[in-house]
């Protein structure tokens, strides 16, 4: 049997949808799947990096309608009628970020298509409905039930340890090694949307990087190895605010690849970080994350119980990161509202300490 998936195009989309595929492969192994994405080369080549940390998906294609040419190649390869299944999920916000272009790859290339009906696609086969306030795992999880396949209970550490350890051992990182070591992801992508012809960003997600040194200062005195994670992006903002991480932690921070960072998260006992997409890759290493929440709402997460969060209390928290109030923010009160205090006594308590039952 061949199968097609719709994944958007970022680390935590790959993620999002590789439960589903590992579905597919466990009740179909000789299965052929294929994950497929409206996106750009360097984009799909981020998540073709990702394809030997797994089992499940055979390949990552993509179209673009900035690039008709290669996109009428990308269907023609494709072919007519030739997957067994093509599942396409769409999210309430489906209009600001999608165009009917996936559906309609799915009905031209799948014998049968799988998805959610959306205004200018009125032939999925199987429509399934699902709440908006449901996360997009649970969507995935409908396209599969739709056709008779097992759903898994849960996606936390579906990563083979085999696929991760060749890339720990670059990094001369152990789990036997009988210390407790917690991950630190700095950064978060961007609030990005093109409005008007023009690209605007803002770092809506992101909590201060003096917060996270003090809080890597206090883990280190608390007895934990801390590894600092994060891209280069992240490493030039800290070095322009002259942050320096304190002594003593393990700091990766720009200087290492994604499969490296992903493998890293899994000799951690906990990683904290932002809404971002090693969150979806550390619980699918097996490790339990704590999210620090502003404008995203809590159904961004891996819904796992091992996971857990911490949201603001400001009224307008949270506004959706893909809603204007989140591309405009100036004062990001909701981040600004979460402080080292809160996340310690949070991270102590998810990982069991005396210290932490004691704040319970």
């Amino acid at each position: 049997m061949r199968y097609l998936i719709y994944s958007a195009s970022g680390i935590g989309d790959f993620f999002i949808a590789l439960p589903c595929a590992e579905a597919i492969r466990r009740a179909d192994p000789k299965a052929e799947i294929v994950f497929y994405s409206c996106s750009a080369p360097a984009r799909v080549a981020t998540q073709q990096e990702l394809l030997p940390l797994q089992r499940a998906v055979d390949k990552v294609v993509y179209y673009s309608i900035k690039e008709p040419l290669h996109t009428l190649s990308f269907i023609l390869r494709l072919g007519h009628k030739t997957f067994d299944y093509a599942f396409v999920v769409y999210r309430t916000y489906a209009a600001k970020i999608y165009t009917p272009w996936a559906a309609r790859i799915a009905n031209w290339v799948g014998k049968k298509s799988v998805g959610i009906k959306v205004p200018g696609n009125s032939a999925i086969h199987f429509d399934i409905e699902v709440p908006a306030s449901h996360s997009l795992r649970k969507e995935y999880n409908g396209l599969l039930n739709a056709v008779g396949i097992e759903p898994l209970q849960s996606s936390h550490g579906i990563l083979p340890e085999s696929s991760l350890y060749p890339y720990l051992k670059t990094l001369s990182l152990c789990k036997t090694t009988g210390k407790r070591y917690v991950g630190l992801c700095v950064g978060a992508g961007s609030v990005t949307r093109k409005v008007n012809g023009k690209i605007i960003c803002n770092d809506s997600k992101n909590w201060p990087y003096q917060r996270w040194v003090e809080l890597a200062r206090r883990l280190l005195w608390a007895n934990y190895e801390v590894i600092l994670l994060g891209g280069k992006k992240e490493r030039q903002e800290m070095d322009a605010q002259g942050i320096c991480m304190p002594q003593g932690a393990i700091d990766l921070v720009g200087s290492t690849g994604l499969k490296e960072s992903i493998a890293a998260t899994s000799v951690c006992s906990l990683v904290v970080c932002g809404d971002t997409g090693l969150m979806h890759a550390a619980d699918a290493a097996g490790t339990p994350v704590l999210v620090l929440l502003g404008c995203s709402a809590p159904n961004v997460m891996p819904d796992d119980p091992y996971n857990s969060y911490i949201i603001s209390d400001e009224p307008c928290c949270p506004c959706d990161f893909y809603s204007d109030e989140a591309l405009y923010c100036k004062d990001k009160k909701c981040m600004a509202y979460i402080t080292v205090e809160m996340v310690y006594d949070r991270i102590m308590k998810m990982l069991g300490t005396e210290e932490g039952r004691e704040n319970i």
